[in-house]
């Protein structure tokens, strides 16, 4: 402790001693309404601050009698203490007075709060000097008085009171009027295609564009949009909000767009296989490159990009994707194996499978011997499905089982004949 802080402790009340436990410990014997409520607003620790406030206020908090607390928040000293008591009044026509009078935002604040009566509040949320006052009256009012809310809407000096207002209105034409000027909670309540179509065009900022095009359903203007906006988040609003009819476009956005994550927008609604193996090996941007694989259904290029994309993310993309589409498209996968098995050793197949430790290793295996890409795809098939051979479908066994026979492996035939191929 400095020579200045032992001088301060020793001639300054203990309240503002420099060590916060000394100041707590005199706090808690203070009967000041005053000082306690200094301490409770400025006090640089809280837990001396949370003294000073209990200190000052847990009486009145015990309080039911009404009259007693109607006295403590017309004439209570500090502001904290006649906030507690009209926290715990009921008589609306002194909540009313307190709320018109008081001299503190926050004791006319915590009274509009329990306000019910409409009037009332319609004078507040127009007159009242405080913007928070004003929207805790706003707040309070009905629906029913569109013409008032309206008002505050457009002329209330401070937007998040204007919002409040705007909350309120169910008028399409009102909130078409406010929608124009720009506030974005009225563009958001908007059900009016048309206006909201001259607003997603004409906006002067990018927000209150973004805002109306979330919002339209005409996609001849979104597809203009999203080619034509300045900004990127209008473009990327406009791209998500277009169905996956118009692949044509889609492509276009996705192949040219400034902006990766308009890109990425449009890349997610593609279905267009030859556009979206371009993207994914070519795009500058990974994450394009990777939403395009998630689309990809094409086996053979997924192979290539998972054996050969200079990034280790899209190449784990890739293997996923071949994993789930060999596991869900059974019927292809026997008809793929089927005619690999006419072409194939079943020995060499049996061998290699037994050599390799897993999905890629059993590619590049096959690559080396010279398979070709469906093949490797096939091969990948066996290995994913219960770690090793698929189930056949019994319209598939006897095929199978013949070319077996061929190759003389009565072990194998054996394991057909019991619907297994597990090795």
């Amino acid at each position: 402790m400095s020579l200045a802080n032992l001088f301060n402790n020793f001639f300054r009340p203990k309240w503002m001693h420099s060590d916060w436990l000394v100041r707590k410990a005199a706090v808690e014997k203070l009967t000041d309404q005053a000082v306690l409520a200094k301490i409770a607003k400025t006090d640089s620790d809280w837990r001396v601050r949370t003294v000073a406030f209990e200190k000052l206020t847990g009486a009145i908090a015990k309080l039911t009698d009404q009259a007693v607390l109607a006295e403590i928040a017309k004439t209570g000293s500090e502001s904290l203490v006649r906030k507690v008591a009209v926290r715990k009044l009921t008589a609306q026509a002194l909540l009313a007075e307190i709320a018109k009078t008081d001299s503190e935002s926050d004791v006319r604040k915590e009274a509009v709060e329990k306000l019910t009566d409409q009037a009332v509040l319609a004078k507040i949320a127009k007159t009242d000097s405080e913007s928070d006052v004003r929207r805790e009256a706003v707040k309070n009012l009905t629906d029913q008085d569109q013409a008032l809310l309206a008002e505050i809407a457009k002329t209330d000096s401070e937007s998040y009171v204007r919002e409040a207002a705007i909350a309120k209105l169910t008028d399409q034409a009102v909130l078409a009027e406010i929608a124009k000027t720009g506030q974005t909670g009225a563009i958001a309540k908007l059900t009016d295609q048309a206006v909201l179509a001259e607003i997603a065009k004409t906006g002067s900022e990018s927000l209150v564009r973004k805002v109306a095009v979330r919002k339209l359903t005409a996609q001849a203007l979104l597809a203009e949009i999203a080619k034509t906006d300045s900004d990127w988040q209008v473009r990327e609003k406009a791209v998500k909000n277009l169905t996956d009819q118009d692949q044509a476009l889609l492509a276009e956005i996705a192949k040219t767009d400034s902006h990766y994550i308009v890109r990425k927008a449009a890349v997610r609604n593609l279905t267009d296989q030859a556009v979206l193996a371009k993207i994914a090996k070519t795009d500058s941007e990974s994450d394009v490159r990777r939403e395009a694989v998630k689309n990809l259904t094409d086996q053979a290029v997924l192979a290539e990009i998972a054996k050969t994309n200079s990034s280790h993310g899209i190449r784990q993309v890739a293997e996923k994707k071949l994993a789930e589409i060999t596991k869900t498209g059974s019927d292809d996968g026997e008809d793929l194996l089927a005619s690999y098995m006419d072409k194939r050793s079943f020995k060499e197949v049996k061998q290699m499978l037994r050599e390799s430790t897993g999905a890629r290793d059993l590619f590049r295996k096959a690559q080396q011997a010279g398979f070709r890409v469906e093949e490797e795809n096939i091969l990948g098939i066996m290995m994913e499905r219960n770690g090793c051979w698929i189930n056949l479908a019994a319209s598939k066994q006897d095929k199978i089982k013949n070319l077996f026979l061929k190759e003389g492996d009565l072990d194998a035939i054996s394991l057909v004949e019991n619907g297994e191929f597990l090795f």
